[in-house]
């Protein structure tokens, strides 16, 4: 996994032919019929997402740091890994922050800013940090993406300091819930967007298949056999 300092453009075109559309709309009715709608599935993430955003106070990204996982499904796992982590990590957090229900001295929350500060800095996956990054994969031509700033400026203004004093940790937890609700989406169409491009590798095996074996068979070879 590299660094990207840019959105790279291209897709993993495939031409799949009669086939494999074939394949795809088969596999499209049987999911149907266990009562799941991939492409309303894939539709509603996408729009839970949108609303999470725009219902969230978001903290400023400051430095679009992107890592591009890469254009397969190894990367599209990746990225699943890397999603994982900072749900774990998010989960933690919420953690943390709760503990203030139970003792809200100035020293108990200036022990929770630290851990929490802490937590942050420490998350990584593969090497590379996740907070104040886009997190990117491209997967059967669809990108898939989060935006992760950390959530720290939150807890921070021109009165807040290391003993806990006028740190927001009820706006800090409602924003951790809400970023914890967009990985479960991400995640969603991650999981789609993977099961459709093994659909497509699929099909290409199904229409490179050398048909010719069956043509060569000759049916009288049995007779011979005793």
């Amino acid at each position: 996994m590299q660094e990207d300092k840019t959105p790279k453009n291209t897709s993993l075109g495939t031409n799949l032919g009669n086939s494999g559309n074939n394949i795809i709309e088969t596999f499209k009715k049987h999911i149907k019929e266990q009562g799941i709608e991939p492409d309303i599935l894939a539709q509603n993430a996408l729009s839970n997402i949108q609303a999470i955003k725009s219902n969230a106070k978001l903290p400023f990204l400051a430095e679009r740091k992107i890592r591009n996982f890469g254009e397969d499904i190894k990367s599209a796992n990746e990225l699943t890994g890397a999603l994982q982590t900072l749900q774990i990590a998010f989960k933690k957090l919420l953690f943390f922050a709760d503990e203030i229900s139970q003792d809200s001295s100035n020293q108990a929350r200036g022990q929770v800013y630290k851990q929490i500060k802490d937590k942050i800095s420490s998350t990584t996956f593969m090497g590379d940090v996740l907070f104040d990054t886009v997190l990117s994969a491209k997967i059967g031509g669809k990108e898939i993406l989060l935006e992760n700033p950390s959530p720290m400026p939150l807890l921070e203004s021109s009165k807040a300091s290391s003993e806990g004093e006028c740190v927001d940790f009820e706006n800090f937890k409602d924003y951790v819930s809400e970023k914890l609700l967009e990985i479960n989406e991400t995640l969603s169409l991650l999981s789609e967007a993977i099961s459709q491009a093994q659909i497509f590798d699929k099909a290409q095996e199904f229409d490179s298949f050398d048909s010719s074996a069956f043509e060569r068979f000759d049916k009288n070879m049995f007779k011979n056999l005793k």
